[in-house]
């Protein structure tokens, strides 16, 4: 008897303001989407230097929230 064969595929988004994590099956069906969004005080817009560190700080707790 052959094993059957799974796949799974993640995908990192990382935009201006949102890192976000999702995996998804072969037939494109949505196992998880994580995501967190930088948000910068009103009226200042995004901040290149704070939106990085943002994604720096959540990146690996967003993956590994995906990957569970």
């Amino acid at each position: 008897m052959q094993a059957a064969i799974v796949m799974r595929c993640i995908g990192i988004e990382s935009t201006a303001h949102t890192f976000g994590a999702g995996v998804v099956t072969e037939k494109g069906e949505i196992l998880s989407d994580v995501r967190d969004v930088y948000v910068s005080a009103p009226g200042t817009g995004i901040h290149p230097r704070e939106a990085a560190e943002h994604h720096s700080e959540v990146a690996a707790q967003i993956i590994t929230s995906a990957l569970k």
